[in-house]
């Protein structure tokens, strides 16, 4: 049921304000049909047999000849009088030991000996009729004005004149479907449509910084340096704009705040170092010499690395469009001729936004390092629905399930050996796995049945 209902918020208070419309109409409906029948409360009571005594004492002065049109004078929406040959009661109904016969014959001026009265049945409840009533009339296709409708007597009044005529008078039901429930109904559309117009054009006017506000937490979260949010729209809203525009700003204090740290540490570290490489150079021992300098370089390769990997330098590159099936293409190249074995498949054409030179760098590390342990590796791109999907498939054993996690966590190695002349410090994977999901995107490993390991890149579609 959950899916049924709108995701937007203009489509959740469009719902929201027409079931309240149709819930208080409805119930102001239901009120208003559920009231007494006051017609009804003159047949109970015999005030209904004075309408008809005062009709007929009143026809008595009248010559025969206008009867008709006097009983077309006198005839309302409920009441309808007219004058027949036969009483309007059919004559299996027609019976003479009612006592409200009597009191009609009392209230009459002149005696008249054929005088019948027949009470129908009381109608059901006004709601059931009415429900009923509109079943039907929608069943049976059958569009006429519900005015039209015929409505079933209620009470009937036949009394034989002197110049051999019957006087009727019928009482009927009340409209099925009374004039101002059809103009509830009307209104209730009207006013619907009225209602849903003005809240989708106030819905767009107030969410509109938070359409801003969407569109540059995406931009913020891939790395994109924003301008700030224009405070606008109702207070809530404005606050939530507020608070998104300080965080932002708090961000880059920390960030310009930690790239400054690590410069001066950067040149803090290579001070020592150098002195040590100076020092090292007045040993008498060319071995102790030797190990001693190699230590010194393994330690400026580790911090000139692990500075470079916290600062991230890419992450001040512009983006900009490019062709993400070329700039894979041309790295392919690149690697293929100094003499690794990579080939690639990249035939659709891709323009996407991004920052190619740490692309480039993120798509390199595993490539290299899927020729590094898997001796050759394949590329080939697919485009799908929301995403772009890039697969590089090497040749090698693959990697065990419970280690494939661990590839991607900061100087780690699945090669234990720490030189870093046989396969650096660890942190290619991990370089990568930052630049792919500042991007937005993610990666994923696959061991395939046979031999080798999918490396799964994928990559969202702006």
């Amino acid at each position: 049921m959950k899916y049924l209902l709108p995701k937007r918020l203009a489509g959740q208070l469009i719902l929201l304000l027409l079931s309240t419309l149709v819930i208080s109409q409805l119930i102001t409906l239901f009120i208003s049909l559920s009231e007494k029948d006051n017609m009804l409360m003159r047949v109970h009571d015999n005030r209904i047999l004075n309408m008809s005594a005062s009709a007929v004492n009143t026809i008595e002065k009248i010559p025969v000849a206008n009867y008709a049109a006097i009983a077309k004078l006198m005839t309302t929406y409920r009441v309808h009088y007219h004058f027949d040959g036969k009483p309007s009661i059919p004559s299996q109904l027609l019976k003479v030991d009612d006592s409200r016969v009597d009191l009609l014959k009392s209230l009459l001026n002149q005696p008249y000996e054929k005088v019948y009265i027949y009470q129908y049945p009381d109608p059901p409840n006004r709601i059931v009729t009415v429900s009923k009533y509109l079943l039907d009339y929608l069943l049976s296709f059958d569009y006429r004005n519900p005015k039209n409708a015929v409505r079933p007597i209620l009470f009937s009044t036949s009394i034989m004149l002197e110049q051999g005529l019957w006087f009727n008078m019928d009482l009927h039901y009340r409209q099925p479907l009374p004039s101002y429930a059809l103009l509830a109904l009307s209104s209730l559309l009207v006013v619907s449509l009225i209602a849903s117009l003005i809240v989708v054009i106030s819905i767009k006017r107030i969410t509109k910084p938070l359409k801003e506000l969407t569109t540059k937490a995406q931009l913020l979260g891939i790395g994109e340096d924003v301008e700030p949010v224009t405070e606008q729209g109702p207070e809530d809203i404005k606050g939530t704009i507020v608070a998104f525009n300080t965080m932002q700003l708090r961000l880059q204090n920390i960030i310009t705040h930690r790239t400054r740290s690590l410069a001066a540490m950067s040149h803090d570290l290579r001070t020592p170092l150098t002195s040590l490489r100076l020092h090292a150079e007045f040993i008498d021992d060319v071995e102790t010499q030797t190990h001693i300098v190699e230590k010194i370089d393994e330690m400026e390769h580790i911090t000139n690395a692990t500075i470079s990997f916290a600062k991230q330098d890419s992450w001040s590159e512009k983006r900009r469009q490019v062709d993400l099936a070329a700039l894979i293409d041309s790295l392919c190249q690149d690697l293929s001729d100094i003499g690794l074995a990579v080939e690639c498949q990249l035939d659709n054409k891709i323009s996407y936004s991004c920052m190619p030179v740490a692309l480039r760098r993120a798509f390199s590390n595993l490539i290299e390092n899927g020729v590094k342990y898997g001796n050759s590796v394949f590329v080939k791109m697919a485009e799908e629905k929301e995403q772009v999907k890039i697969t590089i498939s090497d040749q090698g054993p693959g990697i065990e399930k419970s280690q494939q996690k661990r590839l991607f966590e900061p100087f780690e190695r699945l090669e234990e050996s720490r030189n870093h002349q046989s396969g650096g410090l660890g942190l290619g994977m991990t370089i990568a796995l930052t630049i792919i999901r500042g991007h937005g995107g993610d990666i994923a490993l696959h061991n395939r049945e046979g031999k080798g390991l999918d490396v799964i890149v994928t990559l969202p579609i702006q």
